[in-house]
């Protein structure tokens, strides 16, 4: 919760790795959620700050359009 997104290190499927971003209104209420999943071995060489910005943008641009 502190950092914004969650991580999924193959705990559902071996080989995949996932991050995932919640969408919230301007209230904090959940309205869904972004995830994107990768092969593990690609997992190791991406640094979150390359992905997960771009997913914040999109659950804020997507919660803006539904409120």
């Amino acid at each position: 919760r502190t950092r914004g997104y969650s991580l999924d290190r193959e705990e559902n499927e071996a080989d995949i790795c996932c991050y995932g971003i919640p969408i919230v209104t301007d209230k904090g209420q959940p309205l869904g959620c972004i995830s994107v999943s990768i092969p593990s071995y690609r997992f190791e060489t991406l640094s979150p700050e390359l992905i997960v910005p771009h997913m914040k943008h999109c659950a804020e641009e997507i919660a803006k359009r539904n409120i």
